[in-house]
């Protein structure tokens, strides 16, 4: 307990933007790694929706994907943690420039964040039926594939033949994108398209551990709603977040100087 009261006030923004350098830079050592201990594809069995679109192809469990349900035990535990520390395209999303959210009138419908539920629904459907063409919208397929499209890497994970070429290609342009949306909204890509995203927020439902707002101590000063990455802290939900769009990153609790955000488990009756 003397270990925890003294490291209590530390700040969360260091440790999740070194746990996200670190898996980003983990990712990219992968893709030139040739030894056998760890697999080269680890980020792709760690994708539960790599993992289930696989398997529905396949028609049978695939032990590889396995690692897919490491991922969605962190969501069922604390809401879309892959999302906010560990997804390698996340992380570049927070290091490129980033408008901040509007906390009077959002500027972006909040119905466009339906937008990754039907590319996550579209995707599942077309890999059971045999297609897979939107798993090109899969964040980590993006990543890999602008890789193979310009670098070349003694063992890819996706083949360079010239029937992939097109693919790479359409991935780096794909990610150039969204890069370039991020100026239009912070991580705009997680909150309206990202399929994966979708996955994980449908699984986030459950989470254990969510945001919420102590009202007693609130002090409406709306620093949680502007500094929120994915713009889920809303007024209107005294200032409580959507678990199904939460990505755990806790900078709410970093930014509020009341101390009134919270992440735990919610009690039956709000905090007084």
């Amino acid at each position: 307990m003397g270990i925890i009261r003294r490291y209590r006030h530390i700040k969360y923004w260091p440790l999740r933007r070194g746990i996200q350098i670190l898996s980003l830079a983990f990712f990219v050592y992968l893709l030139f790694y040739i030894g056998r201990v760890l697999p080269h594809d680890l980020y792709f069995r760690l994708d539960p929706l790599t993992g289930i679109s696989a398997m529905l192809g396949e028609r049978r469990w695939l032990p590889e994907f396995a690692w897919g349900l490491i991922v969605l035990a962190l969501a069922v535990l604390g809401g879309r943690v892959w999302c906010g520390w560990l997804c390698p395209l996340g992380t570049l999303l927070d290091a490129v420039p980033a408008r901040k959210n509007n906390t009077y009138k959002p500027e972006v419908p909040e119905a466009w964040r339906k937008v990754k539920y039907y590319l996550l629904t579209g995707t599942v459907l077309l890999v059971a039926v045999g297609g897979g063409a939107l798993l090109i919208l899969d964040p980590v397929t993006i990543l890999y594939r602008t890789f193979t499209a310009f670098i070349p890497l003694e063992r890819n994970v996706i083949a360079t033949e010239t029937g992939y070429t097109v693919f790479n290609i359409m991935s780096a342009v794909i990610l150039a994108a969204i890069l370039i949306l991020n100026a239009v909204r912070m991580r705009f890509w997680c909150r309206y398209l990202c399929p994966l995203g979708g996955l994980l927020g449908l699984v986030s439902k459950l989470a254990f551990r969510q945001h919420w707002v102590k009202e007693s101590v609130c002090q409406s000063c709306h620093r949680c709603m502007t500094y929120c990455p994915t713009g889920t802290i809303q007024q209107s939900r005294r200032y409580a977040s959507d678990p199904d769009e939460c990505i755990s990153c806790l900078i709410c609790k970093d930014v509020c100087p009341a101390k009134a955000a919270q992440f735990s488990r919610k009690p039956k009756l709000n905090a007084k």
